[in-house]
């Protein structure tokens, strides 16, 4: 077997990095406010 080249893989995770939290934008549209709950709040509030 022959090794033509290396390959290079990056994940990003956009949401929230490079473009907005989709469900900020859809608890907007609904009015559901409990979409705007992130993981690290939704811990803070079970404490």
């Amino acid at each position: 077997m022959t090794r033509v080249g290396k390959m290079l893989v990056v994940f990003l995770d956009l949401e929230g990095v490079l473009i907005p939290e989709i469900w900020v934008g859809l608890a907007e549209v609904t009015r559901i406010e409990e979409l705007k709950l992130t993981t690290r709040i939704f811990l803070i509030m079970m404490n």
